[in-house]
């Protein structure tokens, strides 16, 4: 880790997020009190339980029910006479599995996610925790990082006052892993390689953070 005084550095930062507070000449305090919007949104909302849209819920039961009683291949014969019906139902169906992509698309993020803070706690608990820091890089990983978020992001200019840690993406946890796995091939996201591609490093901040200005991309 490395201490930082008026570092200049960059955030790529979701709109939706508390926009009241990402104002030029904002400053935000990062500590143990602050939590990381994609943490967040994995880990914490799904440890309260998944839900599904009670409508498309609803209807991918009664599918279900159906092709059960009367099994997959009759149940589709069955809508082939009804071309309204049979669209309604694959509407629906795939909605439903839509949101159950969703769902797994979070789980593999949690996972990933709980799995990196175990081995941080069990072996670097002096280490910043991805769970309460700011995410932030420097200006040659710009284009790697405009790359992977730039559809949903906006980018920010940052002076930075308090601590970083490098880290680096490549060695993130693949998606599918179960949280014990994730654990097992965390190490070298923690103490990144000498030898690496540098354009995929991330930095994790707790401090003071003034926004100098919104970057148009």
């Amino acid at each position: 880790m490395e201490k930082v005084e008026n570092k200049l550095m960059y955030h790529f930062h979701k709109p939706k997020i508390k926009p009241e507070e990402w104002k030029v000449d904002n400053e935000i305090i990062i500590d143990n009190n602050y939590n990381s919007p994609l943490v967040y949104n994995s880990v914490y909302k799904n440890g309260t339980g998944l839900w599904i849209n009670d409508d498309k819920f609803e209807s991918a039961v009664f599918i279900s029910e159906e092709m059960v009683q009367k099994g997959t291949d009759e149940y589709m014969l069955s809508l082939i006479e009804n071309r309204e019906e049979y669209l309604k139902r694959v509407k629906q169906v795939r909605e439903f599995l839509g949101e159950i992509c969703g769902i797994l698309r979070d789980l593999s993020i949690a996972n990933r996610e709980m799995g990196l803070e175990d081995y941080r706690i069990k072996h670097h608990p002096e280490y910043l925790s991805r769970f309460h820091s700011l995410w932030v890089c420097e200006k040659e990983q710009l284009e790697y990082w405009e790359k992977m978020l730039n559809k949903e992001c906006e980018l920010y200019e940052l002076s930075l006052t308090g601590t970083i840690l490098r880290a680096n993406a490549a060695y993130l946890p693949n998606f599918g892993f179960s949280r014990e796995r994730a654990e097992s091939v965390s190490e070298k996201y923690w103490n990144i390689p000498q030898i690496r591609d540098k354009s995929k490093d991330e930095f994790l901040f707790q401090g003071k953070a003034r926004i100098l200005r919104k970057v148009i991309i």
